[in-house]
């Protein structure tokens, strides 16, 4: 019995070897592997060369898994240096954010302050105008009157005091002699000098309103050109926020 199985055995491993044999032989009947294929479908997701394919070489898998290991080296290289770029982009995103903020804000003051320059201004105008008007009213009412003596001794009077303010070095004017008038008559004169001395007034108001338009139009103007500078500054932030987020989003999208 034991002979027998061993023979069974015996026969059972000779055929297993022509089945062996005979394998061996198509095997080697058939082409080498070729995986430039494989290669060639992977290489636009890995990014390796495949100096392989371009030779016309066979491909084996230790040959392809070798190029898959370096591949996947380099891809990991380049994802860290993208991630750290990704970071850089974020910090000076932040940066431009707060900087955009500041000049938002600087920009908001600058407007408040211009508006209120504004309405300074347009008060002083106001005022201006109504002093004009007052002027012109006081000086209808002057040509009103008959002319007198006395009153045309007062023009002369009113006239030799701004030639003085004018001129300091021209000669002062005799206020006494003035008020008493060329025929001594001081009391004609009363009323005549009060609303010589209401005129003045005005005058004196006028040009100080001026004054004072001309220096509140001058410092608007100095804040109008500052708030047009932080305009020019913020559209330039606003550029620049804008391309670094355009790169930062390419470059997650070539992270994934």
């Amino acid at each position: 019995a034991t002979q027998k199985l061993q023979s069974e055995h015996t026969r059972q491993l000779d055929s297993l070897q022509e089945k062996v044999s005979h394998l061996t032989q198509q095997l080697a009947a058939r082409p080498p592997v070729d995986l430039s294929n494989i290669l060639n479908s992977i290489a636009s997701v890995v990014h390796f060369d495949h100096d392989y394919t371009n030779s016309g070489a066979s491909l084996s898998w230790s040959q392809l898994e070798s190029q898959l290991i370096e591949a996947m080296r380099k891809s990991s290289s380049e994802a860290s240096q993208g991630r750290v770029k990704v970071q850089e982009s974020q910090k000076t995103i932040l940066d431009l954010r707060a900087q955009c903020a500041s000049l938002q804000q600087q920009l908001t003051q600058q407007t408040t302050l211009t508006a209120s320059l504004e309405r300074d201004l347009l008060q002083a105008h106001q005022a201006v105008q109504a002093n004009k008007l007052a002027t012109r009213g006081s000086q209808v009412r002057l040509k009103a009157v008959p002319a007198t003596s006395s009153e045309a001794h007062l023009e002369s009077l009113l006239s030799g005091i701004q030639q003085s303010n004018r001129d300091p070095s021209a000669s002062p004017v005799d206020i006494e002699e003035g008020v008493q008038g060329p025929n001594g008559s001081s009391e004609d004169l009363v009323a005549e000098g009060a609303f010589a001395s209401s005129i003045a007034m005005n005058a004196s108001n006028y040009n100080g309103n001026d004054r004072i338009l001309a220096a509140v139009q001058s410092q608007r103007d100095r804040y109008l050109k500052s708030c047009t500078e932080k305009d020019v500054e913020l559209v330039d932030l606003k550029a620049r926020f804008e391309r670094l987020s355009d790169e930062q989003l390419q470059l997650r999208s070539e992270n994934l």
